[in-house]
């Protein structure tokens, strides 16, 4: 079982079991834009939210049975993306890696202990 200082030294090198790991992708999301001047809609714009080091992972056998049984049908492009728990993963709507672009299908935070430490997502190419 773990103890609490179990938890706190996983917490602690998290960073650095992660560090080689990690690769660079590019967050999309949308934003008001303005407004229609005829009807006085919002409009909206897709944007890009900036650079992100995150861990891209094909999904495990366990995880693909997880999300089965949850009722997502798994595709050949799936991808589990893992994000730090201080980016603002509800701004991010797409996610662009080797120029190409995915959806999210899951967005879960995870860790050990009371408070998560990660967001882990599970993502589909779209392009």
């Amino acid at each position: 079982m773990l103890e609490e200082w179990d938890v706190d030294f996983i917490r602690s090198n998290r960073d650095e079991v992660t560090r080689n790991r990690e690769v660079t992708i590019v967050a999309h999301g949308t934003a008001l834009t303005g407004v229609d001047p005829i009807t006085g809609e919002p409009v909206y714009a897709s944007q890009e939210l900036g650079e992100y080091r995150v861990t891209w992972d094909i999904p495990n056998t366990k995880r693909q049975e997880q999300l089965m049984e949850m009722g997502y049908e798994m595709e050949a492009s799936d991808r589990v993306v893992k994000f730090r728990y201080d980016v603002d993963v509800a701004a991010i709507e797409r996610i662009e890696y080797k120029e190409r672009l995915y959806r999210f299908i899951t967005k879960d935070p995870r860790g050990i202990g009371e408070e998560p430490n990660r967001f882990e997502a599970v993502v589909r190419l779209v392009t």
